[in-house]
């Protein structure tokens, strides 16, 4: 940090080192180094106050400039005298023509020739050097860019194939396991206490349909998709007998499906029933045709386990796909009933049955997914279904016949209806989907023409490093092709990736992505072919300058005016330096970069200026001028001078843009009471410490404060520079400045100051951003209703006696990471607004971690009794805004014999009692279109 800015970061400000890294402890600390380091001049300030109403103009002058300069009076001084004095002339200076011009002169007489060949070829030399290292930086970044390219498509194809991948464990292989696992253990407390069946007796086959149904039940409750179920439970006996429900195909969400049969030579008479859960009556929906155990790929594949090896541990597999009854083709997970937990004792089967039509959702969402991806202005590429898709197919099976059968793929309305298509469960290859069919064969051709080939299991495992498939196709067949060249355009090639999904230890699905090879390549061909314009220019560039150098290097040989001008440049390069310097100190402040002070601008400071009168007058006006740009730089955002100094056509007129903002509008509580009671001077003195603490705060936190309304403060977050997340910044800034007014305010109470409070309301919303004004007077600022409402929000705190309050907008762009804990405190409308808007209280944070961020201290981390009263709180006021007014008397009530002191339960309470007093008990009872019309809001007819 410079010294100029030492003396403008003001007495009781934050140093730019700190609030460039976030550190705002010195504001929690009431700025202990002016305290530390002036405590008489503090002192005696507060003191004389007391007793003397009347201050003098120059007096009220000195406190308010010193505070805003100085840090220490030294400093203070240091800076007036190198503004205001001028600096020392030495005795001798001439001008800088003079300077250059006389050298030039003197060198005419020691002219020399230049010797043309030498000058030649090393222009020569240099110059095609040059052109050859830019030829291959091009092609240098070139390969790089297609070596990013070729990682970013591997990530984004086996992203979306991992989630795929995830959803099939989650929802098929996780949900069916548990199922089962919970109709075993059910069954085994059954055994234990001499209840296990067999399913003989129609009693006991009822028996189970219990726990079957209490299991589907228990795995989707909350999952009432179609993508997201266990569709049945069955369980088998070796004698034949048949018991099993099914949930998510009933009629009705009050019945279930129940099969069952008694054993029957060997055979199973499958009766369908439909049961209510209200009750054991039923009716029958017919009697299905003989059912052979070994039609259950499930029970036989149990049945196929006991036989090789009747004394080895029980297996759960996935079988067949199989059709019972009026039900979709299934995929079941079995399991064998074997109490003694090996195939000795092998009783029978159990079998969780999941219809795959929701694969086809998951295979549509993927794709989705993938077009909103490739249709950001990054890529820019249009797919469609006829080329591109993602399908899964599957891979191994206990059963090699289905190999290869299509499960579901992202072109298919199935998935929404309760057709099944001819497609599903058919072999890949011959899809009437071209892209689906063309994938597909590239795969069989490539991997010894089978799908459980143990090359493609190999391949299909390695997430990462995947060797890319490309292959081109036509109307009658495809092939394998390595088109794929990522920086050109080739519309007939086509990439290929793939993902197995590991089912059990025999199974395996396949997930296949198809779509044109280049489709990612959108920002490769702009980059490349920029490169490859500015590379022919440069060449052409080159070759020109080529020519001229030989066309100078000429003319130098005839005469000697070329070598005098040579000459002469080089000796006023030389003379020059002090011009140089000072260059140097003019970008720095066309950068308007502050943090740190240059060796040129030192020496420009300590008073070291040029021999050459021209450059010493200019060195002493420019360095005047800086100290100008850093003092004007604090009153207005540093972006804003930036243009103004560069002379920017857009910051020196009326200009606005729409940007999405985050406003703050804070203010003291009772501040003209504090202000009457108060001599001028200490008014001063409160006012500046209080306004340093809140603006260090908010640039800390990447804010602009545009305006300061007296003891109100007005901050922007994201204008005139992009800030992100700033939403959550702008609200941590509230808490922070929350935090060092705890602080600040044990500081003014050693003094004999009163005591601060202040209210926060904070907003985002888009508004017109910009330069303000008129012709001849113009400010930086925003307007639009956004302010306004921040504006509104600061009010409303008083009225639920919270200290920041921020709108819906604003809590839904807060970053989760943050931590941040809101309370919803009611639905209101402000004066001057038709539309009601959600505000919420801001309570503090959800750990010490994410408080010791925002420079909080522990007091600002949320306890549970707190959590309580936000839970509480909130089912309240919902209870009103759903119009259940017993309901929202009952809990206000409890509210507030747990927190009597909350104003929010407070008011919320008395507008019920209001409402309860204007409205009968049978009034009270709204009809279903005043329902409907109800929402609860509060409407303020006050500011």
């Amino acid at each position: 940090m410079t010294d100029i800015e030492n003396c403008c970061a003001g007495a009781d400000g934050l140093a730019a080192k700190d609030i460039a890294r976030g550190d705002t402890s010195r504001f929690a600390r009431g700025d202990s180094y002016a305290s530390s380091q002036q405590p008489e001049r503090w002192s005696s300030f507060a003191l004389e106050s007391q007793g003397d109403e009347s201050l003098s103009e120059a007096s009220i002058m000195e406190e308010m400039w010193g505070s805003m300069f100085s840090k220490r009076p030294e400093d203070r001084d240091e800076l007036f005298k190198a503004m205001t004095s001028a600096a020392p002339r030495y005795k001798c200076v001439v001008s800088f023509w003079f300077a250059v011009s006389a050298p030039i002169v003197a060198v005419l007489v020691l002219t020399n020739l230049v010797s043309f060949f030498v000058t030649s070829s090393e222009t020569r030399r240099v110059l095609g050097g040059s052109l050859e290292a830019f030829s291959n930086t091009s092609q240098y970044q070139t390969d790089e860019l297609s070596s990013l390219l070729n990682a970013t498509t591997d990530f984004e194809h086996q992203d979306i194939l991992a989630r795929i991948d995830e959803q099939v464990r989650a929802l098929v292989v996780e949900l069916a396991d548990r199922a089962v696992d919970g109709l075993w253990n059910t069954m085994r407390s059954y055994n234990k206490f001499g209840l296990a069946t067999d399913g003989t007796k129609n009693d006991s086959r009822w028996q189970l349909a219990f726990p079957m149904w209490s299991e589907l039940s228990v795995r989707n409750h909350k999952r009432m998709d179609i993508i997201n179920r266990v569709d049945a439970l069955f369980a088998v006996f070796k004698n034949g007998a048949f018991t099993g429900v099914s949930a998510n195909l009933a009629t009705s969400r009050d019945e279930l499906l129940w099969f069952e049969g008694p054993p029957h030579d060997g055979h199973s008479r499958l009766r369908v029933w439909r049961i209510s859960q209200s009750g054991v009556s039923g009716r029958s929906m017919g009697e299905e045709p003989p059912l052979s155990l070994s039609d259950l790929p499930f029970y036989a594949l149990q049945e196929r386990l006991a036989a090789m090896n009747s004394s080895g541990p029980a297996v759960q597999a996935w079988s067949g796909f199989h059709k019972l009854g009026p039900l979709p083709p299934m995929l079941a997970w079995s399991s064998p009933i074997s109490y003694c937990g090996n195939y000795s004792c092998f009783e029978g089967a159990l079998a969780a049955g999941v219809t795959i039509r929701s694969v086809n959702k998951w295979c549509a969402h993927a794709w989705f997914g993938l077009r909103s991806r490739l249709r950001e202005p990054s890529f820019g590429f249009e797919i469609g279904h006829e080329n591109s898709t993602v399908f899964v197919v599957n891979q191994k099976s206990t059963n090699h016949t289905e190999d290869g059968m299509l499960l579901g793929w992202s072109d298919n309305e199935s998935n929404i209806s309760t057709r099944i298509d001819p497609d599903l469960l058919a072999p890949a290859i011959n899809s009437s989907l071209p892209i689906v069919r063309a994938a597909a064969r590239v795969l069989l051709d490539l991997f010894d023409n089978s799908w459980s080939s143990p090359k493609l299991e190999k391949f299909a495992d390695s997430q990462h490093g995947q060797k890319k498939l490309s292959f081109r196709m036509n109307s009658s067949r495809a092939w394998l092709d390595d088109c794929d060249q990522p920086i050109q355009v080739d519309t007939d090639c086509y990439h290929v990736a793939v993902r197995s999904v590991k089912m059990d230890h025999q199974s395996r699905w396949l997930a296949v992505l198809a779509l044109p090879a280049g489709a990612w390549t959108k920002r490769a061909r702009t980059a490349a072919s920029e490169v490859k314009v500015k590379q022919h220019a440069a060449e052409v560039e080159m070759q020109e300058l080529m020519n001229t150098q030989q066309l100078v290097s000429l003319a130098a040989f005839f005469g000697t005016a070329l070598f005098v001008v040579m000459v002469g440049l080089t000796l006023g390069r030389l003379l020059s330096y002090d011009m140089r310097q000072l260059r140097k100190v003019v970008k720095e402040l066309g950068h308007l970069d502050f943090t740190k002070e240059s060796i040129e601008f030192g020496q420009l400071k300590l008073g070291k200026r040029s021999r050459i009168l021209d450059v010493h007058e200019l060195q002493t006006a420019f360095f005047r001028f800086a100290c100008s740009v850093q003092i004007f730089a604090r009153f207005v955002p540093e972006r804003v001078v930036r243009g103004i100094v560069t002379c920017n056509e857009k910051a020196l007129r009326l200009h606005v843009i729409r940007r999405e903002v985050t406003v703050m509008f804070s203010d003291v509580r009772d501040f003209t009471s504090i202000a009457e009671s108060l001599s001028q001077r200490d008014l001063l003195f409160v006012l500046t410490r209080y306004l340093n603490m809140i603006t260090g705060i908010v640039e800390s936190f990447g804010g602009v404060v545009t305006e300061i309304l007296g003891d109100g403060v007005l901050a922007f977050w994201n204008t005139p520079d992009d800030v992100v997340d700033h939403a959550t910044k702008g609200c941590q800034a509230a808490l922070a400045q929350q935090e060092a007014l705890l602080s600040l305010n044990e500081d003014f109470q050693s003094k004999g100051l009163p005591q601060l409070e202040i209210r926060i309301g904070l907003h985002t919303g888009t508004v017109l951003s910009g330069n303000l004004g008129s012709e001849t007077k113009m400010k930086f600022g925003c307007m639009g209703d956004p302010v306004n409402l921040a504006s509104r929000l600061e009010g409303l705190c008083k009225n639920y006696g919270t200290g920041v309050m921020c709108s819906g907008a604003t809590y839904d762009s807060l970053e989760p990471a943050a931590g941040l804990v809101c309370r919803y405190i009611d639905l209101v409308q402000v004066k001057g607004r038709k539309q009601a808007t959600r505000v919420y209280s801001l309570f503090g944070f959800s750990s010490f971690a994410h408080a010791s961020q925002a420079s909080c201290g522990a007091h600002f981390v949320v306890t549970p009794n707190q959590w309580n009263l936000i839970k509480a709180y909130e089912e309240a006021l919902k209870a009103w805004q759903n119009a259940n007014f017993e309901e929202a008397s009952e809990r206000t009530q409890s509210l507030l014999e747990s927190w009597p002191n909350d104003m929010a339960v407070a008011e919320l309470r008395g507008r019920l009692r209001k409402y309860f007093s204007e409205n009968s008990a049978a009034s009270t009872r709204m009809t279903p279109e005043e329902r409907a019309a109800w929402t609860g809001a509060v409407v303020m007819h006050e500011k």
